[in-house]
């Protein structure tokens, strides 16, 4: 059976990185769907290109900031193994939050906040469950080319991620789960074949 690469919030993905995702055999897809309509006409556009059939694709209604969302990806991820990568892709707005408080409520940047630790914190339980004994799963956070933490929040934020993925190298290496925090550019530079 070919091991899965789970993509969270494909909605943020760039489109042209969409092939280097699909070189993978098993991609499986989870955002917000209604956001994600010009990622899956390129998906089989590119599949149909390379004589592969497009409705083989794996699309998933997920929304990680949600009970439901976790909930359901929890269960994705003890359905669909084996697993090889769980890839979550950094939110667009989760760049933005230095404008939170002037351009959003505050409810709404905690909101945003909420999602970012609550997502690094469901991959990291959901990965250590589905780990294969045989196999290690991989957790990427693909971040953007450039990164701006200009407001305390932010830099917090990314405190807590660059933190948690360090310590939770440490604490599951031997358990097979590591954690990788990836630029998209350093993320193309490395599948790239």
């Amino acid at each position: 059976m070919t091991a899965k690469s789970i993509w969270l919030g494909v909605e943020s993905l760039p489109i042209e990185l969409m092939g280097l995702v699909l070189s993978h055999p098993s991609p499986i897809f989870c955002g917000c769907l209604s956001a994600c309509r010009e990622h899956l006409a390129v998906a089989e556009t590119l599949l149909e290109q390379a004589g592969r059939d497009p409705r083989g694709l794996d699309w998933h209604e997920v929304a990680i900031g949600t009970t439901i969302g976790q909930g359901y990806l929890a269960d994705l991820l003890r359905q669909c193994g084996p697993i090889e990568q769980i890839v979550w892709v950094w939110p667009e707005w989760a760049g933005a939050l230095a404008e939170a408080s002037v351009t959003i409520p505050r409810d709404e940047a905690l909101i945003r906040a909420r999602t970012v630790i609550e997502g690094v914190l469901v991959m990291a339980s959901g990965a250590a469950a589905a780990v294969a004994s045989e196999r290690g799963i991989t957790v990427t956070l693909l971040l953007p080319d450039s990164v701006p933490a200009n407001s305390p929040h932010e830099q917090g934020l990314w405190a807590f991620v660059e933190r948690f993925a360090a310590t939770a190298n440490a604490a599951s290496t031997s358990k097979g789960v590591s954690f990788r925090l990836l630029t998209q550019s350093e993320w193309r530079q490395a599948t790239t074949p």
